[in-house]
């Protein structure tokens, strides 16, 4: 029994000082797809999306990146936004923090939301397009040459205008994380 735990200590030891491959390189393609919650804070509702990304790792601190969230259903409380249909798309860039296989990264992006609104039971119904932008916060482990895990809170920003009940907070946090896959390939 003492040999089997010294064994076994031995190999969680020296396991870690065994040359780590390094999955995380430039340039690479990276997507994914998840099931995400948001809030809306200014319009006390809760939202689910179906977000997206792809993206291009041009060196091993900056990529572009584009992102979609697919709205799915929300809970509103005595809110005036009530989307039957919503997308909202961003493109723009990140900066890579971090070494080896985990990976930080913060990212700022420009985009459009467009809407099909249910402003309230008097004024109908109406698509809306508005520009929106989006912070982005978050973390991947690389544990395999073609899966990452990732976190992920963004920010994303912008008013619906132009309604009859005035204009409209598209402000909303929303986290997602899951599992996300890359193609690396090398420069000849």
């Amino acid at each position: 029994m003492v040999r089997i735990l010294i064994v076994g200590l031995m190999f969680f030891t020296v396991r870690p000082l065994q040359a780590q491959t390094i999955y995380f390189q430039a340039p690479m393609l990276r997507a994914s797809a998840t099931i995400a919650p948001g809030w809306m804070p200014a319009n006390d509702a809760q939202t689910i999306y179906v977000p997206g990304f792809l993206e291009f790792l041009l060196t091993e601190k900056y990529a572009l990146r584009g992102d979609t969230y697919q709205f799915i259903d929300a809970t509103y409380n005595n809110s005036p936004f009530r989307p039957q249909f919503m997308n909202r798309l961003f493109f723009g860039g990140t900066r890579y923090f971090g070494k080896n296989n985990w990976r930080h990264y913060l990212g700022i992006q420009t985009g459009l939301s467009f809407a099909y609104l249910e402003h309230s039971e008097n004024a109908g119904n109406r698509w809306n397009f508005s520009p929106a932008y989006a912070f982005r916060l978050g973390t991947s482990f690389y544990v395999w040459k073609y899966f990452h895990f990732f976190g992920d809170l963004s920010y994303l920003g912008g008013r619906f205008r132009g309604l009859e009940v005035g204009s409209i907070s598209g402000n909303e946090l929303v986290v997602s994380f899951g599992l996300g896959f890359q193609i690396a390939w090398k420069r000849k």
